[in-house]
């Protein structure tokens, strides 16, 4: 043997023969099997079997996939509403309320607020963002759902115009994208944009973009302006929440957000977004009389049923179109007597301005919690706008006498007939409220001093139990309270942080109930 090899001994390795490696082969002649070997098989039969399950789940999916057609887009369906006898009192429909405009006649600051916001690759991809996708599967795993969406504009489109289950899922995104391959095939980026301008809701039953244009600012929408593209813009992720006439503070940071988004894909805009985030929005005034049946009790409904689809996932478009029944607690005896007293102005003192005095009301069964009735103002004038009996908080003054302290203090074991001194008297360092009268009635009952809402003894009974007795009760009761900043005795006359509204005050939400057209 060469150089005294033993014919037994493991060859050495080599450069010149690779095969003679150490522990290269088997005894038996066969290459060993790594771990990596079977783990890439492993894995490549997993992948098989995932893309296998994808396209007969995807096949499965796509059999009633709708035919596109933009001509005969699926019918909007009216939905109902009904009052606590089961009597039809309302019915919500939006086909009135849109106005088709070209893409000519849109701003183009408009166009690019929408693209830079919802699809910043919109002329680049062909339906559906490949790369937006990964990007949103990586956060849907993250959140544990479907919390990214990942759609285009002509998703969206696909969405809004055909689709009736908008339900956040996946079987609902694959018949999106299949949609948004159809739509892109037929029609042109500008066509694409121009239905979907037309199509959105922006809340307050304003479908496509002219129509939102005059609903919030009176105005031809080739006449608006950056900063009012930008709110209608933001407007359409969340119409409750970004409404310009409900909530002003969300709204203008919601288009700051995409005056930022514009301002950095667009860099010519950065003088332009940084005067329009100054500009102060004027809203349309005097809008149409509203047709509505109820008015305020239906305007209220429809902000429940608004919570009740974002919680589920569902767009807002489908309580004007989805053919929903709505059942709600309305009581048309009560409610029209409610109205009946606010129509007549003698009920109401008379104003130094050409603003009328306001207020509002909400009544309840305090048998169950029903809402029976509800007015939000003086007059009802503007569909879907400002509801005092729910929108807005105020300090309640003496009329959370009886919540925050003559109900805990019976709940403490007091009696109405325990007694205060009702005489002028310095709580602490500086606090000395007065009797709304003048008038100080010397030792007087619980009964009586709730009977003529006296503040003083309102007071010394707050003391008696402590101001967290009251806080509980109040907790117990439904209104929000701070337990840091309220805990002190301003609580007996109404002095709230936060304040609160009639509606939380009669206690209790509306109740809702919601029932599917496929139900009927």
């Amino acid at each position: 043997m060469p150089n005294g090899e033993h014919p037994n001994r493991p060859t050495t390795p080599n450069k010149h023969n690779p095969q003679r490696r150490a522990g290269s082969r088997r005894k038996n002649g066969k290459p060993k099997r790594g771990f990596w070997h079977t783990f890439g098989l492993a894995a490549t039969i997993l992948i098989l079997v995932i893309a296998a399950v994808t396209l007969a789940y995807t096949a499965v999916v796509l059999k009633d996939l709708p035919d596109w057609d933009s001509t005969h887009m699926l019918s909007a369906e009216t939905s109902f509403l009904y009052d606590t006898n089961g009597e039809l009192f309302m019915e919500l429909h939006a086909k009135e309320n849109r106005t088709n405009v070209s893409l000519d006649e849109m701003p183009d600051y408009l166009l690019d607020c929408f693209i830079t916001s919802e699809d910043t690759r919109f002329y680049n991809h062909f339906g559906i963002d490949i790369k937006r996708i990964f990007g949103s599967f990586v956060a849907d795993v993250k959140a544990g759902s479907f919390a990214q969406g990942a759609s285009t504009i002509t998703m969206q489109l696909a969405r809004n115009a055909i689709l009736e289950n908008q339900d956040k899922k996946l079987a609902r995104k694959i018949k999106e994208a299949a949609l948004a391959l159809q739509i892109e095939n037929r029609y042109s980026k500008d066509e694409i944009l121009t239905m979907y301008l037309n199509e959105i809701y922006f809340g307050h039953g304003a479908y496509g973009v002219q129509a939102a244009s005059q609903r919030y600012f009176a105005k031809d929408v080739s006449e608006l302006t950056l900063s009012e593209c930008a709110i209608l813009t933001g407007v359409i992720k969340n119409p409750k929440y970004y409404s310009p006439i409900l909530n002003i503070e969300n709204c203008y940071k919601k288009r700051d957000v995409v005056l930022n988004n514009l301002a950095n894909l667009k860099p010519e805009y950065k003088t332009q977004v940084a005067e329009a985030k100054t500009e102060e929005i004027t809203l349309k005034e005097g809008v149409e009389e509203s047709s509505y049946k109820y008015p305020w009790f239906t305007d209220y409904v429809i902000d429940e049923a608004e919570d009740i689809f974002t919680d589920l996932g569902i767009d807002n478009i489908n309580i004007y179109t989805g053919g929903f029944r709505i059942y709600t607690t309305l009581d048309p005896t009560v409610q029209g007597l409610m109205e009946e007293a606010y129509a007549n102005n003698n009920n109401f003192p008379s104003s130094n301005t050409d603003n009328p005095v306001q207020s509002s009301m909400a009544v309840m069964d305090v048998n169950n919690g029903n809402v029976l009735g509800l007015i939000g103002g003086r007059e009802h004038t503007t569909m879907r706008g400002l509801n005092r009996a729910a929108d807005i908080t105020r300090q309640p003054g003496s009329a959370f006498k009886p919540i925050g302290v003559f109900s805990a203090a019976i709940e403490k074991g007091y009696s109405p007939a325990t007694v205060a001194n009702d005489v002028p008297t310095t709580f602490g360092s500086n606090y000395s409220p007065d009797n709304y009268d003048g008038r100080y009635r010397g030792v007087i009952s619980m009964r009586a001093a709730a009977k003529d809402s006296v503040n003083i003894p309102a007071v010394k009974f707050l003391q008696m139990i402590g101001p967290k007795a009251g806080i509980s009760m109040s907790k117990k009761l439904g209104i929000k309270v701070d337990e840091s900043s309220d805990n002190n005795l301003a609580l007996a006359l109404g002095g709230l942080t936060y304040g609160t509204c009639p509606l939380d005050m009669a206690h209790l939400p509306m109740q809702v109930c919601i029932l599917p057209p496929n139900l009927f």
